[in-house]
């Protein structure tokens, strides 16, 4: 059903998945941290080493991402944009697997973070899994850039779901359930998926 809509939605613009199929990189897992707004992370705590707090969170996540095995990982503003995919199509599970952990583990870093400095700390998470471009942008070296599909629908989540939780998709929930504890949230309109049932990630079984 969600590839059907995003078929019609392409048709709209005169283009289909085929015409897409050299950038688009299919079921593709997404995660978006939203951080915490930046007027409350623009001082240093007590007991932090950084300069300010947001610097210490994101030397925080920067660990923590580079020892999870994460095949993407960009920042822009206030949001974290994370992602798993590989070009065997059998490795989606992995992949969905991969980022639930992630997030779970910088989930309880920055839980861990807000006791210590005793603050509350606004930040939320979202993952979906689904299509989303692809482009190579000619830095040196050259960088990866991805942007549209399931990046979008992790968006509207994150910025939509209580603060401190992981919000799923159905698409997430349905691949890992098997493997982590989720609790529903209830159905919300998503683009280009339609109303679509949404759940909230909330440990590892």
């Amino acid at each position: 059903t969600r590839e059907a809509r995003l078929e019609q939605t392409l048709m709209l613009a005169n283009a289909s998945l085929d015409d897409l199929e050299d950038n688009a990189i299919e079921r593709a897992t997404i995660a978006v941290l939203k951080l915490p707004m930046w007027t409350t992370v623009a001082k240093r705590p007590a007991s932090c080493e950084e300069s300010t707090a947001m610097e210490a969170i994101v030397n925080e996540l920067k660990r923590s991402i580079e020892n999870s095995g994460l095949t993407y990982a960009a920042m822009l503003d206030d949001q974290l944009v994370l992602a798993a995919f590989s070009s065997d199509k059998t490795a989606v599970t992995a992949s969905a697997r991969c980022v639930a952990t992630a997030m779970l583990d910088l989930r309880d870093r920055l839980l861990e973070l807000e006791g210590r400095w005793n603050i509350n700390l606004d930040f939320s998470f979202a993952i979906d899994i689904g299509t989303v471009m692809s482009m190579m942008v000619a830095t040196e070296p050259p960088t990866r850039h991805l942007w549209g599909g399931a990046i979008g629908v992790a968006k509207v989540l994150s910025t939509s779901t209580a603060r401190r939780t992981i919000a799923a998709s159905e698409t997430a929930y349905e691949l890992l359930a098997d493997r982590f504890l989720f609790r529903p949230r209830g159905t919300y309109f998503l683009p280009e998926t339609g109303d679509m049932r949404t759940f909230v990630l909330v440990d590892r079984l």
